[in-house]
């Protein structure tokens, strides 16, 4: 059978559960011979070998049967960079890499030293863009996931990235140095794409996300809005600046949240659907460093 058929027939099994079932099927196949796009293109005339045809038949079905393509693939690509992923971590998405491009924004005036703390790091891939597009920052991430820990200490690895201070273990229970590093004069911003989903919401999640992504990564108490007032009770407004993800329909919840922490300049950004998904704070005095 040729590369051809096999994409044709590929494409159209696909078409019940994507939006691109051409694409994904050029991605499957290229992954299971070992080639790029361009050369998959090139070769579409070319009968498949039995091997190759039995690996590509097993993703196709794992893919119909619901599995994210970056469960399928092993990786996905994020801000240019490809990143490894595995099942019990969080897959990166699109709206999170424009979470990093307003945390950037926020940064862009600081000269000297500042601290980014990130809660939640699952596969690693905020913490180490920053790292790469901030030599000036200090870098340091929290997890309860030792999966996600494992995973971004192999992507961190990936990219020689070797200055972030990886943590295994819960970002609320370091109150004392949050204080310390208050007590510095260097700006510090907070990130995070936390859980957010409420359990109401959590029921009618699409079951490619709830049935492959772990619970606690998703899901929180209050509405969804937990792990927001926490960070909110762990610093003052008037003192860091703060980039988070949130979910859809959260976005007047976390106005009156913000405004009752004290927030100054909160903007909230929209996704690629001009949907409210993200929001930036900054304290109402300037730490440029």
């Amino acid at each position: 059978m040729t590369l051809s058929l096999v994409l044709k027939t590929a494409s159209r099994r696909l078409s019940a559960i994507t939006d691109l079932p051409d694409q994904e099927a050029q991605w499957i196949l290229a992954r299971c011979m070992s080639v790029s796009h361009s050369q998959l293109m090139a070769s579409l005339s070319e009968v498949l070998s039995e091997p190759v045809l039995s690996a590509f038949e097993a993703m196709i079905s794992r893919r119909l049967d619901g599995e994210p393509l970056g469960l399928v693939l092993g990786d996905i690509e994020f801000m240019g960079h490809v990143y490894d992923v595995e099942p019990g971590v969080l897959l990166p998405r699109p709206e999170t890499e424009l979470l990093l491009q307003a945390a950037l924004e926020l940064v862009s005036e600081i000269q000297g030293p500042f601290y980014c703390l990130e809660l939640g790091f699952g596969a690693g891939v905020l913490s180490i863009e920053m790292a790469i597009r901030c030599p000036n920052a200090t870098v340091i991430a929290w997890d309860i996931n030792p999966i996600a820990h494992e995973l971004a200490l192999r992507n961190a690895a990936r990219f020689q990235v070797t200055g972030i201070e990886w943590i295994l273990d819960d970002f609320f229970s370091y109150q004392h140095r949050f204080d310390s590093m208050m007590a510095t004069p260097h700006p510090i911003l907070v990130l995070s794409n936390p859980p957010y989903i409420s359990a109401d919401q959590y029921q009618t999640l699409d079951p490619s996300v709830r049935d492959y992504e772990p619970q606690n990564a998703l899901l929180a108490h209050e509405n969804g809005l937990s792990y927001y007032r926490r960070l909110c009770d762990s610093f003052p407004a008037d003192r860091v600046m703060m980039a988070c993800e949130f979910g859809i329909g959260q976005e007047k919840s976390l106005q009156r949240c913000l405004l009752a922490w004290g927030a100054r300049g909160v903007v909230f950004g929209v996704d690629h659907k001009d949907i409210p998904r993200l929001f930036t704070s900054t304290p109402s005095h300037t730490f440029l460093g």
